[in-house]
């Protein structure tokens, strides 16, 4: 995992809006960061329904 991608992380774990220069930096390195937080999104889902 890259620092860029830990700082996404860090945003999106403490439910804070990325940055319009974090979401650039990750976009030119080649993420798709609409995929990455639909991912998150997507676990997060999960980790509600194992805690049911």
């Amino acid at each position: 995992m890259t620092n860029l991608t830990r700082a996404y992380l860090h945003f999106w774990d403490h439910g804070k809006t990325l940055p319009l220069d974090l979401a650039a930096r990750l976009i030119e390195d080649g993420y798709d960061v609409e995929a990455l937080e639909q991912k998150e999104v997507n676990n997060e889902k999960q980790r509600r329904n194992k805690k049911h």
